[in-house]
């Protein structure tokens, strides 16, 4: 468990067939705290591929346009 007591900011994991999927099993598989981010239509496709994961991890509101949510999302890391 190479990832124990890590938190990790995955942006861009949409459904299971996406790699950001296969990202997100395998640092919850090394041990790592998973934390998702989705903004817009996509939040609700990435809260049902979220809840295939154990544990089902926090999803944050982040738009990439918008450095607010970028600075918020990397200050829920922290």
């Amino acid at each position: 468990m190479i990832l124990k007591g890590k938190r990790i900011l995955l942006a861009g994991m949409s459904d299971r067939r996406s790699i950001g999927y296969a990202i997100a099993q395998e640092v919850q598989r090394e041990g790592a705290e998973l934390l998702l981010t989705s903004f817009g239509r996509m939040m609700s496709i990435t809260q049902m591929t979220a809840k295939k994961l154990d544990p089902v991890p926090e999803i944050l509101e982040m738009d990439v346009t918008k450095a607010s949510d970028i600075d918020s999302a990397v200050d829920a890391t922290s």
